[in-house]
């Protein structure tokens, strides 16, 4: 369920980085500024619930990883 809601999130951030892009090409200044507030308040979210998922035993690197 986590795994899902993360990326979720994820498409989300790239969703508003595109309206952006959008925004940049129109000349939209006070909209493109306003979709980067955005994206970065969504990627800090996405930064504190990967660590808290991390520490509450939700998500675990795989067997992969803990090999390198």
């Amino acid at each position: 369920m986590i795994k899902e809601g993360l990326l979720l999130l994820v498409l989300v951030i790239l969703c508003v980085l595109g309206y952006a892009l959008r925004q940049m090409f129109l000349g939209n200044q006070e909209s493109l500024e306003h979709s980067f507030r955005w994206r970065i308040g969504l990627s800090i979210l996405l930064l504190v619930l990967v660590i808290v998922a991390y520490y509450a035993g939700w998500l675990a690197p795989s067997a992969y990883i803990q090999f390198l």
